[in-house]
């Protein structure tokens, strides 16, 4: 925390900053139970080690996402402590982060007004590209910008946004530049195929200008 302080919040002038652990906090894993109580470790970890002893900081929510009503449970634990600035997730989950098992996550989140941050890295069991394990990082590496594009794309057209139209989330450390031709193909694509996608009452580009937030490292 002191080197925090000293070489990046104080000469920076950083208003706020928010965490976001990125392991070992039980994230991902499939033995539920474990993954909730790393989880609310990390948490705990986080508002005794460094948002107690620093109001610049804010704490990230790391919920053991694969079991989405445990991770319902630690928001409406922690969401309205002001300790904590956003849920926070990985982009590679077991299923597409659109899927309803995720939506008690979302509705969560929503309720306390808490940004939903998707970091890349996770794995939830499957190999982290669509053809299996790579052999070298920098495969894995160029691959976090697509498992975004795979997390946009879920929560657009499985209706997300439309269930819960206040939510935000924010792609994080996963590039931007792949945004607008995305947002571009599936409007083109949802216009083909509306007969199937009567739940969304808008173009999916709609619902990336309102509802998700991109950041940069």
């Amino acid at each position: 925390l002191e080197m925090m302080q000293s070489q990046y919040l104080d000469p920076a002038g950083v208003e706020y900053g928010v965490l976001g652990p990125l392991g070992p906090t039980g994230q991902g894993d499939l033995n539920l139970d474990f993954s909730a109580a790393m989880c609310r470790a990390t948490n705990e970890w986080q508002r005794e080690a460094w948002t107690s002893r620093e109001k610049r900081l804010k704490a990230g929510i790391v919920v053991p996402y694969e079991d989405g009503l445990a991770s319902a449970e630690e928001i409406e634990r922690l969401g309205a402590h002001t300790d904590y600035g956003q849920v926070f997730c990985l982009t590679r989950s077991l299923e597409p982060l659109g899927n309803r098992r995720y939506w008690p996550i979302y509705a969560a989140a929503e309720r306390y007004d808490l940004p939903v941050a998707f970091h890349v890295f996770g794995t939830s069991g499957h190999p982290v590209n669509g053809a299996g394990w790579p052999s070298y990082y920098i495969e894995e590496g160029s691959g976090h910008s697509t498992s975004c594009q795979t997390a946009v794309t879920s929560l657009v057209m499985e209706g997300v946004f439309e269930r819960f139209p206040k939510l935000k989330v924010v792609m994080v450390e996963g590039g931007f530049a792949w945004m607008a031709p995305l947002a571009w193909r599936l409007d083109k694509i949802f216009e083909r195929n509306r007969t199937e996608l009567s739940h969304l009452k808008s173009r999916p580009s709609d619902y990336i200008r309102r509802n998700v937030w991109l950041s940069t490292q």
